[in-house]
């Protein structure tokens, strides 16, 4: 019988510290760099787009810069509370601020606003709605990981163990019966 788990949704930076407190045993989280003071598995680099509707901003397919986009509506995710993103060119008054990108991807398909966004966030469907931005401007490269703390309980040892064995068969396919 496995102990009792609960399962939290945050911004990886809190999980991050969470696991650090021993407040949270593990977690998926998505980061710029290898987060310190966890074990660590990386499990897939997270690909990343500025992405619009592609009825709407086919023009952000052409655009070389940031420049080229700036003045469209933006969904932007503040950063921890504040608004370091609104400060790095955004038009202010073109912006809509969310606190998490749950349920962002709804406001690109409808077409409301272009995003930096985590492109496996879209089925292959709705990918092939949008157009992507040739350039990132807010974030670097992402990697998806599982982090757990010195002390983690054994289920979590035992969901390392699991993704060590997904990542070791990732390219073998399995045929249907």
């Amino acid at each position: 019988k496995l102990p009792p788990i609960e399962f939290v949704v945050d911004r990886s930076s809190f999980l991050v510290n969470r696991v650090i407190a021993g407040d949270l045993d593990c977690a998926f989280i998505v980061a710029e760099k290898k987060p310190r003071g966890v074990k660590v598995t990386h499990l897939w680099q997270d690909p990343i787009g500025i992405v619009g509707l592609k009825t709407k901003f086919a023009e952000i397919s052409k655009a070389k810069t940031f420049a080229d986009v700036k003045d469209l509506p933006w969904l932007v995710t503040d950063k921890e509370g504040s608004e370091p993103r609104a400060r790095s060119g955004v038009v202010r008054d073109q912006v809509i601020f969310a606190n998490s990108v749950i349920g962002v991807k709804d406001l690109v398909l409808a077409g409301v606003c272009i995003a930096e966004m985590h492109l496996n966030f879209f089925s292959p469907n709705e990918l092939s709605q949008l157009v992507v931005a040739p350039f990132l401007h807010f974030s670097q490269a992402m990697d998806a990981y599982f982090i757990e703390s010195q002390t983690a309980r054994q289920v979590c040892k035992s969901v390392a163990e699991i993704l060590k064995l997904v990542k070791a068969t990732k390219n073998l396919a399995v045929k249907p019966r």
